[in-house]
């Protein structure tokens, strides 16, 4: 990938993400590994244009998200921006993404999508936090993964049924089908939300 990388960087974006895609797909399940091998070659590095390379791949192997205050126009951010989160469990590999914030019973409950939306491992994870800004600890596992009904769950988003109920939307695929340009189905399942645990329901 290192060796690679000067190419890739060459391609239009929709050519990029198709092949970077195949190295993404290679690394995932074995995550942890690859970081820690990419952190050797930089400890045993000589080579300064190979290290630039290796650190830039390390770099787009994280994946912050921020959050900012809107202008009262809503047309540009203000003050100072905040990291709520970024990729640091084992399950979500190089990415987290699509995040939802919903407040209940005064905690905030930030619902996110994380690892390879090609793969079984993509899931959804959530965190809790006491303010909408953080900080917010993150549930040690997936709040939802795949099954042998449906493959790679994210992007979840939650609302309130007419009888006052949290539900989440999410979408996912079926089985043995994830990946680019796969039907994805739409899915709701109801939420039951109890100080720092959330549980689901069919």
């Amino acid at each position: 990938m290192v060796t690679l990388w000067p190419w890739l960087q060459t391609l239009e974006p929709m050519q990029r993400f198709l092949m970077a895609q195949v190295f993404i797909e290679a690394v995932t399940s074995r995550f942890t590994e690859v970081v820690y091998n990419l952190l050797q070659q930089i400890a045993e590095q000589s080579s300064n244009s190979i290290m630039k390379e290796v650190k830039s791949v390390m770099r787009y192997m994280k994946t912050p998200i921020f959050a900012q205050q809107l202008s009262p126009d809503g047309r540009t951010l203000i003050g100072e921006r905040t990291k709520v989160l970024e990729n640091d469990l084992k399950w979500e590999a190089h990415l987290v993404e699509g995040m939802w914030v919903s407040k209940q019973n005064d905690k905030y409950y930030l619902f996110y999508a994380g690892n390879d939306f090609s793969t079984t491992q993509y899931g959804i994870g959530v965190a809790v936090a006491d303010a909408l800004l953080g900080p917010y600890h993150k549930l040690d596992k997936p709040f939802l993964q795949s099954t042998d009904r449906w493959a790679a769950p994210g992007h979840p988003s939650v609302t309130i049924t007419t009888a006052g109920k949290p539900v989440m939307f999410l979408h996912a695929y079926f089985p043995g089908r994830a990946g680019y340009k796969q039907f994805r189905a739409l899915l709701s399942i109801k939420l039951n939300f109890d100080g720092d645990k959330v549980t689901w329901e069919e």
